[in-house]
């Protein structure tokens, strides 16, 4: 029982994750934001509601599952069509993952409320303290494997960031060339960094909630553990 308890959580945290990586990857605010911040109107040479109706393409593929659309815009005075072929196959295996993000995003649920269920199960039996230790390792477990994975990106970005995409794809199409490719200059490095940045901070929000209602139930468990309780045995009857 302890296993799966580890595995709920270690699921549990994998949900979190993917779920925020997809909200985020759907989040056009977010994707203006970062590339008002690096001035890519500026550099591309396209104006803000080319550049707003380009990214409104790209969220809408990833937050449907939908083929990207092709917009037209212009740039520097002539207009065009603003990714070539190349970019729309990458963008489509990008669609493919998102799909599969979304799956897990919905899939999570089933996590969720059988982690519920085995801690209401726990608790009937006066252990949801060691269902909660055992929950949290899962989770620390999880975080741990992504924490190593965010100092390797902290050392050396390029590396961690070459490596990712050649685990989730299986071709070359990522490889873009700012010379002919549209996509990697309004995307260029510093907005994948600053993306994940963004990603960070949110999935902090959700470590610092765990930790709080963690604290909060081992505050709430205080008053029973003096009394006694299965896992603290009761101090015997006084003698009369």
């Amino acid at each position: 029982m302890r296993v799966t308890v580890a595995i709920l959580g270690f699921l549990f945290a994998l949900y979190i994750t993917v779920s925020v990586v997809y909200k985020t990857a759907c989040d056009r605010k977010e994707y203006l934001r970062i590339m008002n911040d690096l001035s890519v109107h500026e550099t591309v040479g396209i104006s803000g509601d080319d550049l707003d109706n380009v990214v409104s393409s790209i969220r809408t593929g990833i937050a449907f599952g939908t083929e990207i659309k092709n917009p037209l815009v212009t740039i520097e005075g002539e207009t065009r069509l603003f990714f070539n072929d190349k970019e729309l196959r990458h963008m489509a295996d990008v669609v493919s993952l998102a799909k599969i993000a979304h799956g897990i995003d919905i899939g999570g649920l089933v996590v969720l409320l059988l982690s519920i269920m085995l801690g209401v199960n726990f608790r009937a039996m006066g252990e949801e303290r060691r269902y909660a230790k055992v929950f949290f390792c899962g989770i620390l477990f999880f975080l741990g494997f992504i924490g190593a994975i965010m100092l390797w990106a902290a050392v050396n970005f390029d590396s961690a960031f070459t490596f990712m995409h050649h685990v989730f794809f299986r071709n070359d199409l990522w490889l873009l060339n700012p010379e002919t490719d549209m996509l990697i200059r309004i995307m260029p490095l510093q907005f994948f960094i600053e993306m994940g940045m963004v990603i960070l901070r949110r999935l902090m929000r959700f470590v610092a909630g765990g930790v709080v209602l963690y604290a909060l139930g081992v505050i709430v468990n205080l008053p029973r553990k003096r009394k006694g309780t299965p896992y603290n045995e009761p101090l015997p009857p006084p003698n009369p």
